[in-house]
């Protein structure tokens, strides 16, 4: 009976341990985090604070980080969202595109805008938003696609054994929890704050 015992103890905790290394975030790139510093400082941004998407993570891990440039470290992570494209082709993984109707996600960095209430509605509601200005050839149509961070998301931790979460059409949808840290962040901001997706 002790040995029964004892072998699932070991098999919970190796089962704990892996949740841990599959969900943890393992930080953002050193080339990354340089290039956020250098290009808040050059270009009038909020240089203590940006938020980092890496799209090449699995979208049931933390790939949605509120960075703390001035202490290098992670404030705040969650899940987010990829666009789906237009039939839900691309639920698994992400592809790119910065056309008006392709309901696909759009990498580079992003101006935050103004917080809103979406003009369309979530599971019968008009969720919190804050609007994107594209900042590059990437995602220069951002705007014009209605592309946002909002709530919506119900998923917040992330999923294990891993599987993918709800797609969006091309938003960045996030838990509240994420949605409100960021979205303090750009109140209290006198600089623009950056977005910036990766592939």
């Amino acid at each position: 009976m002790r040995k029964v015992l004892v072998f699932f103890v070991v098999v919970g905790a190796l089962l704990g341990l892996g949740w841990v290394v599959m969900s943890r975030a393992y930080g953002v790139a050193a080339e990354v985090r340089d290039e956020v510093r250098s290009f808040t400082r050059l270009n009038g941004f909020n240089e203590e604070y940006c938020v980092i998407v890496d799209f090449s993570r699995h979208s049931g891990r933390y790939r949605y980080y509120l960075y703390d440039i001035v202490n290098d470290r992670i404030a705040e992570q969650g899940l987010v969202a990829h666009g789906g494209g237009r039939n839900g082709e691309c639920r698994r993984e992400p592809k790119f595109s910065n056309v008006v109707g392709s309901n696909l996600s759009s990498p580079g960095k992003y101006r935050i805008g103004r917080q809103r209430k979406t003009h369309f509605r979530i599971r019968g509601e008009h969720c919190d938003c804050l609007e994107l200005h594209g900042l590059e050839s990437s995602n220069s149509n951002a705007y014009s696609r209605a592309i946002l961070i909002h709530t919506g998301l119900r998923y917040t931790f992330p999923t294990f054994p891993l599987r993918t979460i709800p797609t969006s059409h091309g938003c960045f949808t996030v838990g509240d929890e994420v949605f409100e840290a960021t979205a303090e962040i750009v109140r209290n901001s006198g600089k623009p704050v950056l977005l910036y997706a990766l592939e």
